[in-house]
């Protein structure tokens, strides 16, 4: 089911991401544009990792959602913020650092 949503959503901002290359013709939106959507729906899945820290997994979702935001702020009004759209990888790593430290319990 999530990932049903996920790949509806992505469509949506894949339809988004073209009609606006459409109307703009630029090239580097474009590609900066897919490369960080194929980016969030790879931290969207990889999210899943870090349930095994419930607090984690809810500041990961909490990071995606604010990290959306920023996509859509460069979407519209070409502004892109790099450190808030990684930001979920912060929590990755965390996750990572942690199982590493004291197990996967």
């Amino acid at each position: 089911m999530l990932i049903k949503i996920i790949l509806a959503l992505s469509f949506i901002v894949f339809v988004t991401i073209m009609l606006s290359y459409l109307k703009n013709k630029d090239k580097k939106k474009l590609f900066i544009s897919l490369a960080t959507l194929v980016l969030l729906v790879v931290l969207f899945v990889m999210g899943n990792m870090t349930k095994s820290i419930i607090f984690l997994f809810w500041i990961h979702k909490l990071l995606m959602l604010i990290s959306l935001g920023a996509f859509f702020v460069y979407l519209y009004r070409d502004k892109y913020y790099a450190w808030i759209i990684f930001s979920p990888l912060y929590s990755i790593l965390l996750t990572l650092v942690l199982e590493y430290l004291f197990g996967a319990s």
